[in-house]
């Protein structure tokens, strides 16, 4: 028993430096390799973080900032103004404090309850936990706000509201209901596994989300990268970047999709900022609407200059709230794309808004990601117009940069609500990652 304590007291100190801010690069290393090396420590480490998760959940509006340190467990709550009756007590956020200095430092008593309830009680189960690899901690139902994991494989996980979840492993999680994001970028996450009711997702390095609904369905969305889909009776199939599948709760499969629900589009863009830097998802995950110019520019004759479909990091709405004012004036448009063009006599971009042009300033953000020209006349007389979209090239024109890096979308001219409609340009696919 004294060498399991003074084995834990190390790994404890190491949590300590970590959760403070104070392990240097060799003292995260150190930790890193003892928790994927020693099934003992895993059990205790998992502890921690079941313990700090409770912590969170327990003092649920206590705001906290997520760190970069290994394998920290933070929150990140919704922006939101408290009512008086639920501002949080200082003693409540003292009391948290001192709860989790409490645990890091008294390592002794946290391994002798683990481990000696283990033997006294269960023996044979502890030993199978130990070929196992690592312990499992308790079902948690996360009722409000958000909470992010991370896993000693640098996984980084982030649960939404009103979800049933249990870590698993040391890089796997059930999710019985719900919704959660996952970011694996290091080479000892990829392999991370998340288990649903209806199949498992297996990543192989990327960043994607899965929703658990109320019916058990599973539908899962890959944003960067690639995943391996099992499904109930064993059969796997893979999911690239840009890709929805959904397995029904009626069904053994997964089966492509176009459709995520509007709970999970509105996670995505609050998460646009912190989670998910660059991913705008569209209004509408089959068609959306850029944006409608006059049919009357293009009856007598094709522009004098090419326009372009331009990316915008800052929702347009926000972006150009000051040139255009009237925020209904948005409401049918994509959030983050706008139709722009740069005038040759005054050198400036320019915002088509109604009939008029309006200077803007570009910023680095921007990318132009199509180029649309005047084509070919209609059977009325109208002009219609070609989309070229840039694949295997890149640069930048006065001065804003060009190229579709991530290639996840096609855009459809002269096209909206699944008829012709001359002026309007349709997305078609969900995602844009710059």
């Amino acid at each position: 028993m004294s060498r399991l304590l003074k084995k834990h007291a190390r790994l404890v100190k190491l949590v300590f430096h970590v959760m403070d801010e104070t392990a240097t690069t060799a003292q995260e290393q150190e930790l890193a390799d003892l928790i994927r090396k020693d099934p003992e420590a895993q059990t205790v480490y998992l502890e921690l973080i079941d313990i700090h998760s409770n912590l969170v959940l327990s003092a649920s509006q206590i705001p906290a900032t997520p760190s970069d340190a290994l394998a920290q467990t933070s929150e990140i709550r919704k922006r939101r103004n408290a009512s008086p009756k639920k501002q949080v007590n200082k003693n409540i956020l003292l009391l948290a404090t001192t709860c989790l200095l409490l645990i890091c430092s008294t390592l002794s008593y946290l391994g002798f309850r683990v481990y000696l309830k283990s033997s006294e009680t269960a023996p044979t189960e502890m030993i199978a936990q130990e070929k196992a690899g690592i312990a499992q901690v308790e079902q948690r139902m996360l009722e409000d706000g958000s909470l992010e994991l991370r896993f000693p494989t640098g996984v980084k996980v982030l649960i939404a509201a009103e979800s049933l979840f249990q870590i698993t492993g040391n890089n796997s999680l059930i999710l019985t209901q719900g919704m959660l994001f996952a970011r694996v970028t290091t080479p000892a996450g990829k392999g991370f596994t998340v288990a649903t009711p209806q199949g498992s997702i297996v990543d192989l390095g990327t960043v994607f989300g899965v929703e658990v609904d109320e019916t058990k369905s599973s539908t899962v969305q890959v944003f960067k990268g690639e995943v391996e889909l099992v499904d109930s009776v064993g059969d796997k199939i893979s999911l690239s970047e840009g890709e929805t599948m959904i397995a029904e709760a009626t069904a053994n499969d997964w089966q492509p999709t176009e459709n995520v629900s509007s709970r999970f589009f509105t996670a995505v863009q609050e998460l646009n900022e912190t989670f998910f830097p660059g991913i705008s998802y569209l209004r509408s995950t089959k068609v959306t609407f850029i944006y409608r110019t006059t049919a009357g520019e293009l009856q007598n004759g094709p522009v004098q200059s090419p326009s372009y479909i331009m990316f915008s990091a800052t929702s347009v709405a926000e972006r150009f709230r000051e040139l255009v004012p009237n925020p209904s004036h948005w409401d049918s448009q994509a959030r983050h794309f706008v139709e722009v063009r740069f005038n040759e006599s005054t050198r400036k971009w320019q915002l088509s808004f109604k009939n008029e042009f309006i200077d803007f300033t570009p910023v680095e953000s921007d990318v132009l990601i199509a180029q649309a020209a005047a084509h070919e006349k209609n059977k009325v007389g109208e002009w219609s117009r070609k989309v070229t979209l840039w694949e295997d090239e890149s640069g930048t024109i006065h001065g804003i940069r060009y190229g579709d890096q991530m290639n996840v979308i096609s855009i459809r001219p002269d096209w909206f609500s699944d008829k012709p409609d001359v002026g309007d340009f349709m997305i078609i696919k969900n995602i844009y990652y710059p």
